[in-house]
């Protein structure tokens, strides 16, 4: 503009207006150069967020995971946490994209976790609901149904993916088993005779039956 200005002043009217034209292409350059820097700001601003927010749920899913018991759970959960400080240390150099696709990575890895540790407490169920056989007891009966009950409320929440809740049933299924085995043993012990095997039963009441017979005769 001060160019212009000159030569105006100069009366070259032509240069003028050749040196106006110029500055008014240099003024929407710079226009263009102002919004492109803002939008690539605010790009970058907005894949910080997202960035964020997927570092965010994938550590609260890390600290909120269930202690794993089962070899597969943890080799998964390893993995995870070795994800995890990769995503960190991408958020801390800017990377934000690939710091988003590492979080959520973890976030897979530790749903993955849980399935598999839900499944490994499940065949544990499975085994002591099974192990416990038929009680005769009423109270083993009654504790071993709730067991089923909850062993298959666990595969429930296995398909909806509620891995926690899947976890939590078959424990709980577990223990109710062992709760009944104990609770038929004590039962057991307190009725012996009622406890004995069909046709076995029937056995020890004709032997007991002789044993009086034979006294009474020897009494005679």
């Amino acid at each position: 503009l001060n160019q212009t200005r000159e030569y105006i002043d100069g009366e070259e009217f032509q240069l003028a207006l050749a040196s106006a034209h110029k500055a008014d292409q240099s003024a929407d350059n710079a226009i263009n150069l102002q919004f492109y820097y803002l939008l690539k700001a605010n790009e970058t601003e907005a894949a910080k967020g997202k960035a964020q927010a997927s570092l965010d749920k994938a550590q609260a899913r890390l600290d909120n995971a269930s202690g794993v018991t089962s070899s597969s759970a943890a080799v998964i959960m390893d993995n995870a946490r070795s994800k995890m400080a990769d995503a960190t240390l991408k958020f801390s150099q800017g990377d934000y994209a690939n710091a988003t696709i590492a979080a959520n990575v973890v976030t897979s890895l530790v749903s993955q976790a849980g399935e598999d540790e839900a499944n490994y407490r499940m065949m544990l169920a499975r085994s002591k609901i099974s192990s416990a056989g038929e009680p005769k007891s009423p109270e083993a009966k009654a504790l071993l149904a709730n067991a089923s009950r909850l062993y298959n409320q666990s595969e429930d929440d296995l398909i909806a993916s509620r891995y926690d809740d899947a976890i939590g049933h078959a424990n709980s299924a577990v223990q109710l088993a062992d709760n009944a085995s104990s609770a038929e043993q004590k039962w057991r012990d307190e009725n012996p005779l009622n406890a004995v095997t069909p046709g076995f039963g029937a056995i020890v009441a004709v032997l007991a039956l002789a044993a009086i017979f034979i006294i009474r005769e020897r009494k005679g």
